[in-house]
């Protein structure tokens, strides 16, 4: 018997008091001891085992330590804010980033100060219920651009990715995203559409016709100008082929020189054209086809003015021109011919003077030659003289 209770008392009772004194430090705390039984029968086996999960255990520990510090370090330098906020409208965890972007100096301030983010948080309140809306249906927003509010009061725009977190049952537990500042972006996308618009009214206010294709020669840009010649309105024509709408404008002579233009990546000039466009009246435009750059990947620019009024104002003008040559030349005509008319008419009327019987010279000359001016008036009149 007492073999017996020595036996058990060895080979049980201090075994199991040993992993059980063991037991209890691990679960108070000490997960880096090992058991130490030192014995060589099948407690040795769960000595083995213990102590090898022991080991698993610290490399489990220590990767985990080490992924939540890369995570810390992450969330704490991350430049966007990240958040964490529950469906009711309060922020539970908030980054540095955005404490700063919220006008915060700590996250707790932060985290105390907000009550209700539908109402302090959001310039639009409607827009943090269609968050949650698309977060219901869809389960995630993505850049979801809205102006939020800071402590201060003043107003920034904020493009917002967020997701919804469930429980193993489905249940909506809270939302984690992040939200970045984009004011500068937008301020430069609103100033971009400014220009945009300044050079799309420079470009619809030019007096001409200005038709932008591509390296495929599909149009880019059709200014009002063309829209008011050919009737198509600039949305409906954009991003159609120029040969789609040879209805409207005339190709059958222009299409080679715009590919020529293209191909030998230099302006083309065409002036007093009849057309481009199929009309009833009678007009001329000047065509330049030039290529925007050197390569073919930009396309080329149609700029065509209508010069009807002005070949017509040179037409006229060289009809007046012709008019007023054929008038000289008229005028040269008659003085030439009145040159010889005058002295013919002067040497008339000094004959006329010298046959006229009334004057005394003319008598006595006559009387001298033995004769008289009756006699020469009546010959001058019998031979048709007078």
């Amino acid at each position: 018997l007492l073999s017996f209770r020595q036996l058990l008392r060895n080979d049980i009772e201090v075994p199991i008091r040993q992993v059980t004194d063991r037991l209890r430090a691990f679960r108070g705390g000490d997960q880096h001891s090992p058991l130490l039984m030192l014995r060589r029968d099948e407690w040795r086996d769960i000595e083995t085992g213990f102590n090898d999960m022991l080991h698993s255990l610290e490399e489990s520990l220590s990767a985990l330590r080490t992924s939540e510090q890369q995570y810390r370090e992450i969330f704490n330098n991350a430049t966007e804010g990240i958040f964490r906020a529950t469906l009711g409208g309060r922020y539970v965890t908030l980054n540095p980033a955005a404490v700063a972007m919220l006008g915060h100096d700590t996250e707790a301030a932060a985290l105390s100060y907000y009550t209700d983010l539908e109402s302090q948080v959001y310039e639009d309140p409607s827009a943090r219920r269609r968050l949650l809306e698309n977060l219901m249906t869809v389960g995630r927003n993505i850049n979801f651009e809205t102006r939020l509010r800071r402590k201060d009061g003043s107003i920034f725009w904020t493009s917002i990715s967020n997701h919804l977190v469930r429980d193993g049952d489905g249940s909506a537990l809270y939302i984690e995203g992040t939200f970045k500042d984009i004011s500068e972006a937008r301020e430069a996308q609103e100033a971009l559409q400014q220009a945009q618009s300044l050079l799309q009214k420079i470009i619809d206010s030019m007096p001409s016709i200005v038709v932008g294709l591509d390296r495929n020669l599909t149009i880019t840009l059709w200014n009002l100008r063309a829209e008011m010649q050919t009737g198509l309105s600039a949305q409906r024509v954009v991003g159609v082929p120029l040969t789609r709408i040879s209805k409207v404008f005339n190709l059958a002579q222009y299409l080679t020189v715009i590919e020529q233009a293209k191909a030998r990546k230099e302006p083309v000039r065409l002036q007093k054209i009849v057309g481009p466009f199929h009309r009833d009246e009678e007009h001329y435009f000047d065509m330049l086809i030039y290529p925007l750059s050197e390569t073919e990947e930009d396309g080329l620019v149609i700029h065509i003015d209508d010069v009807t009024e002005r070949v017509r104002l040179q037409d006229r003008m060289v009809q007046a021109d012709k008019m007023q040559s054929i008038g000289g030349l008229a005028a040269g005509f008659a003085h030439e011919i009145n040159n010889p008319l005058a002295i013919i008419m002067q040497n008339t009327q000094v004959i006329e003077r010298r046959l006229a019987p009334d004057l005394g010279k003319n008598r006595e000359t006559a009387a001298a030659v033995g004769t008289t001016m009756t006699a020469i008036s009546a010959y001058m009149q019998e031979r048709g003289c007078s």
